[in-house]
């Protein structure tokens, strides 16, 4: 099924990037704290394989009508 986050968009791009971007540098830099912070992620045929996990799959991203609509602007 892999690692799914869900986010709220609101108007900034950052309420998205920030997170991700932490997660992506633990998930890289893979040091004994950051497999310990992903130890529950994946499937457990991955984790007994010793596989690395915790990469993120897919994104599901909320946010308003109005920002769809462009009648209140993103940032």
């Amino acid at each position: 099924m892999g690692t799914y986050h869900l986010m709220g968009l609101g108007r900034s791009a950052g309420a998205i990037t920030g997170p991700i971007s932490y997660l992506a540098h633990r998930y890289q830099r893979w040091n004994d704290d950051d497999q310990r912070f992903f130890a529950f992620s994946g499937e457990v045929q991955q984790r007994e394989a010793g596989e690395k996990v915790g990469d993120v799959q897919a994104l599901v991203l909320f946010t308003t009508r109005e920002v769809l609509s462009g009648e209140i602007l993103a940032y």
